[in-house]
């Protein structure tokens, strides 16, 4: 058998940390994992091994099955506010939260997606297209995505519709026109109607480094019937509001965060 570079035993072994991360509550067995990452069966047992010693895996109780362990979760509370941006933000999504009764978002780029780091609920809970805290979805889906994507360069800009066109299809939304990103932008903030969960609306705004690049977004998901027009007029002006404090933070904190 031939014996596989550090590179290809790395790329498998995120296969099978992605393909646990998408299984079922009761988890995944070594088999499963095989035959889903295209392993066979003495790699996959070994890749599943080397990952449990470490504590990106664990087991299900005294099953075989498999799920993620909590080294992964240790490691991704630091990654996701390695910047300081979700700890920037956290006031000004709590002061949000508290002061319009529905749920707030801070939604972060990485790459074609944008991240759930933060999320603060009030008295009325709804269902997000990220679901919950380290949820993501392709830049251009959703209004906090959308308003991220808007802001960007371009030439940028374009090559992200590109490449998460089909993704977003696939999904039963439409891909953002030239025309809707332009009115984003114009008006400094998305507002649009969530198809996946009916009765349920969304709006952002972006937050901006101090060199004008878009690194995230405030967001606020709401029924239909507590975010009309005339609300949403005021709700975005405090909203915006709070954006310009996180960009102060940012722009004075010693190394920029994500400047």
């Amino acid at each position: 058998m031939k014996k596989q570079s550090g590179a290809q035993a790395l790329e498998r072994g995120l296969a099978v940390l992605e393909a646990v991360a998408a299984a079922p509550p009761e988890g995944m067995r070594l088999t499963e994992i095989a035959e889903i990452c295209g392993l066979e069966q003495p790699t996959a047992h070994r890749l599943v091994a080397a990952l449990e010693r470490g504590g990106y895996l664990t087991r299900v109780g005294d099953s075989k099955r498999l799920r993620l362990g909590l080294k992964l979760f240790q490691l991704g509370a630091t990654g996701a506010d390695a910047g300081g941006l979700a700890a920037a933000a956290r006031p000004a999504l709590v002061r949000l939260a508290a002061a319009s009764g529905d749920c707030m978002f801070l939604m972060a780029r990485s790459g074609f997606d944008a991240v759930c780091l933060d999320r603060q609920d009030a008295n009325y809970t709804i269902r997000s297209l990220t679901g919950h805290v380290g949820g993501a979805t392709p830049l251009g889906l959703g209004p906090g995505s959308t308003t991220i994507l808007a802001h960007l360069p371009e030439a940028e800009r374009a090559e992200v519709l590109v490449a998460n066109r089909e993704r977003i299809l696939a999904l039963g939304h439409d891909v953002p026109s030239k025309a809707d990103l332009a009115a984003i932008r114009k008006r400094g903030f998305c507002h649009e109607v969530n198809r996946s969960v009916a009765g349920i609306v969304g709006a952002a705004v972006p937050i901006m480094t101090p060199k004008g690049h878009p690194i995230a977004a405030i967001a606020i998901g709401a029924t239909e019937a507590r975010l009309p027009e005339t609300r949403l007029i005021d709700v975005i002006a405090t909203m915006k509001e709070e954006a310009r404090r996180i960009e102060a933070i940012i722009a004075s904190s010693r190394d920029g965060l994500l400047s």
